[in-house]
């Protein structure tokens, strides 16, 4: 910095004329207020003041030395003289002298663009005020005994079901095990939805919740088990066969639920005895209005309808013995499944089991499209007609009857 305003005095000795190299213009008048100097931004009237005292003390250094100057190196150079030496040590104590002043005028050009303008006298200034803090308390974390939709509220489900069930009020014994099946199916979603989220994220929440996604899945088997003991109870297994094959599909039928599960299966007649090699009751299967004689009872029902031409009842028994088909169909290709891989032999007869169910609701279907057709509403035969020959191959025997059906329809262009 010395080395710069050395610079700067000599060059302003040689030739007055010059620019000011600091950005200090030749006084032109006598006013100091008409002087250049260093630009800054956004300064206080006050860091003005200092800068411009700077410039007028550098305009000093330079008359100084210009009048010291002006007698005896007018057209000198620095040579190495006594004279010129003194004068060179004169320059560079002014150079270090005005750079300490300079940064002196820079340290209080700063400061005061950070003190704050003073308020003006009477006026009000307002206080910052605290923040209340809002302390809510540790959070209350509910007992299981206080919330239904929990292991503890599903078990005290579980046992009233059980104490209804001893006491042979199968009407509560069927709400409570109801009740108690939707409240682990819930627990069992939601569980599994949280081990899907912290995946990845946090591998013990994740575990953690996993683990009671599969507790609640096998409480609420238990309870689904135990509702259909109620239903076979009540004389109802038609309700029964549903939620048996359940949990086939969801235990493994080799663990001891799946295969008590598998054993009353055997019992309504759903699965074959000697094949699955479990001995039926010494009174054998009840009636199941939900089997293939069940079904095949309701086709005949409808054919002594249509002899006497009660075509309204005809079809609710039609109605009735394709839904009954087509629940077998799904049950035993589900069970098939199932089994498949762990009893082969089961699996091969319900897979026949399936084709058989499914070809007995298409049976059922094509009646049923006659009945429509001979009430004179053909708008209700040919969805029917066109089910049948999706599900048959259209060159099977029942395949090109319903066919036959729709170009007499005139639905299809024979052509």
């Amino acid at each position: 910095m010395a080395q710069v305003l050395l610079s700067w005095a000599w060059g302003k000795v040689q030739n007055p004329e010059n620019p000011d190299l600091l950005g200090i213009a030749h006084p032109t008048n006598k006013h100091l207020d008409t002087f250049a100097y260093i630009p800054c931004p956004q300064t206080s009237r006050r860091s003005t003041d200092l800068l411009s005292c700077g410039n007028v003390f550098l305009y000093f250094i330079y008359k100084v030395i210009h009048l010291l100057s002006r007698d005896n190196l007018q057209n000198e150079a620095f040579d190495g003289t006594e004279r010129n030496m003194a004068l060179k040590e004169t320059m560079y104590r002014l150079a270090i002298g005005s750079l300490v002043w300079g940064a002196t005028l820079t340290a209080g050009s700063l400061a005061a663009q950070e003190l704050p303008e003073p308020a003006p006298e009477g006026a009000n200034t307002i206080e910052e005020q605290p923040t209340p803090s809002l302390d809510l308390g540790a959070p209350k974390v509910l007992e299981e005994s206080d919330s239904l939709l929990s292991f503890g509220g599903g078990e005290r489900l579980m046992a009233q079901g059980d104490e209804a069930l001893a006491a042979e009020d199968y009407d509560l014994a069927s709400d409570k095990f109801q009740a108690a099946r939707q409240v682990f199916n819930q627990l069992s979603n939601f569980y599994q939805q949280l081990s899907g989220t912290f995946s990845g994220i946090n591998s013990r929440l994740a575990d953690q919740q996993r683990r009671n996604a599969l507790r609640s899945s096998q409480l609420r088997d238990q309870a689904t088990y135990k509702l259909a003991l109620v239903h076979k109870a009540q004389g109802q297994p038609e309700l029964s066969l549903p939620l048996l094959v359940q949990v086939i599909r969801s235990q493994n039928p080799t663990s001891p639920l799946g295969q008590a599960a598998h054993e009353q299966l055997v019992y309504l007649g759903l699965l074959d005895s000697e094949i699955s090699e479990i001995p039926l009751p010494s009174e054998g299967a009840p009636s199941n209005l939900l089997s293939i004689p069940g079904g095949e009872q309701l086709m005949a029902d409808s054919d002594d309808a249509v002899g006497q031409g009660d075509y309204p009842r005809a079809k609710e028994k039609l109605q009735q013995a394709r839904q009954v088909f087509n629940q077998l169909s799904n049950f035993h290709q589900q069970l098939a499944d199932s089994f498949a891989g762990i009893r082969p032999e089961i699996a091969r007869d319900q897979r026949d089991k399936a084709r058989a169910s499914a070809e007995l609701r298409d049976r059922a279907t094509y009646q049923l499209a006659l009945v429509h057709r001979a009430q004179e509403q053909p708008e209700l035969s040919v969805p029917l007609l066109i089910q049948i020959v999706r599900s048959q191959n259209p060159t099977s025997g029942l395949g090109r009857q319903a066919y036959q059906q729709l170009v007499e329809l005139g639905f299809v262009d024979p052509r």
